[in-house]
């Protein structure tokens, strides 16, 4: 089995080369469609690599957002403008990590989904908005600051176990800087361009999808973002390896919980949000080896954060458990368990799980299930 692996890696790999990442995948899946999520498990971090020199592949172009009612600058990167348009029937709104980039990540799932719609139907329309920190301006070479918003000042000189504030925290729909624009606010408009039916005629399914910082927002806009969108769309959240997990807890600050919400969400009882949690589907995501802390990854250890569990994965399974308080909120939630990786979006965005609940092909039940049938 370990040989027939590699074999097909080792042809995607010579295909990447010759052809570009898209057109080997798909050719993969023509050739051997039992092959192609073992194929991109294992091509990933590779492909990744490649996609910088791969003219063919899908470019990762950056725009500023262009809205009358988006009171500051704000960017986005996409393969097309957002204006442009797409009969695509499927998009997928694409949230960063606390890093404040997809720059490997764009190229690796873009390919990954045009090899699930294998020409049968348009690959999903991809927009990544960018909710950048101070930080991050300074650390990313493309980035710099030339009056866009910026969040999370409050948070930039803070230790690892005392949070800023929630007011300004990109995660969980703070207003950028200085202004009453939330992340949040961003997201509505995004979903309002989406649902333009002269530029989106074919649209069907919006895909909020987020890994670690990216889970969070996700996972806390699905509690309290407006998730307007026209008649005949679906919107649906991927919330994958976060940090911490929103609880419905009076008590606990937000993000952990309901006390102190940000202006975005301030004006909701505690009523109209458990009305949100019980009515939106959720699909979320944890690799089983997603157990390390600081300094390895940007764990979340405020008191807040430790009280759900000393890593992301049992703050995973922990949440899970938590959720048999609340049946009709576990009734919309999936949980599944990453088998054999850890905190790497490259290899748990091209998951055959992930790719069929963004096509729309899912498993409604919520036990948690493991990929190791896979491999």
């Amino acid at each position: 089995m370990a040989a027939k692996r590699f074999f097909y890696v080792d042809r995607l790999m010579s295909a990447v080369r010759r052809n570009g990442l898209v057109e080997a995948i798909t050719g993969i899946r023509r050739c051997g469609k039992s092959h192609l999520h073992m194929a991109l498990i294992f091509a990933s971090v590779f492909a990744m690599m490649l996609c910088a020199n791969d003219g063919k592949s899908h470019v990762r172009n950056r725009y500023r957002f262009k809205d009358i009612k988006v009171p500051v600058t704000v960017y986005y990167d996409a393969a097309t403008p957002i204006e442009n348009g797409s009969r695509c029937r499927t998009a997928v709104i694409l949230i960063h990590g606390w890093g404040g980039h997809v720059r490997k990540l764009f190229p690796v799932f873009n390919a990954a989904l045009a090899a699930r719609a294998d020409g049968v139907e348009p690959v999903p329309y991809v927009i990544a908005p960018m909710f950048p920190r101070r930080a991050t301006l300074e650390k990313n070479p493309d980035e710099a600051y030339d009056g866009r918003a910026v969040w999370n000042d409050s948070w930039a000189k803070k230790a690892n176990n005392v949070p800023g504030l929630a007011s300004d925290d990109w995660r969980g729909g703070g207003d950028a800087n200085g202004t009453n624009f939330s992340s949040y606010d961003y997201i509505d408009r995004i979903l309002c361009r989406l649902g333009d039916k002269t530029i989106f005629p074919e649209l069907r399914r919006i895909v909020l999808a987020g890994f670690s910082a990216g889970g969070q927002f996700a996972g806390r806009y699905a509690a309290i973002g407006r998730g307007a969108v026209r008649e005949g769309i679906d919107l649906v959240y991927i919330d994958m390896s976060p940090s911490t997990e929103f609880r419905f807890e009076k008590n606990d600050p937000w993000h952990y919980g309901l006390k102190g919400r940000p202006r975005y969400g301030a004006s909701l009882t505690d009523g109209d949000i458990m009305k949100n949690l019980c009515s939106r589907r959720v699909w979320r995501g944890c690799g089983s080896k997603d157990t390390l802390g600081r300094p390895h990854t940007a764990l979340d250890m405020t008191p807040a954060a430790v009280r759900q569990g000393k890593n992301r994965l049992e703050r995973f399974r922990s949440f899970e458990k938590y959720l048999d308080a609340y049946p009709d909120w576990k009734r919309q939630t999936s949980f599944h368990v990453f088998d054999g990786i850890g905190h790497q979006e490259v290899l748990a965005y091209p998951a055959k799980e992930v790719l069929d609940f963004v096509f729309g092909v899912e498993n409604q039940g919520t036990a948690t299930e493991n990929s190791d049938k896979n491999f």
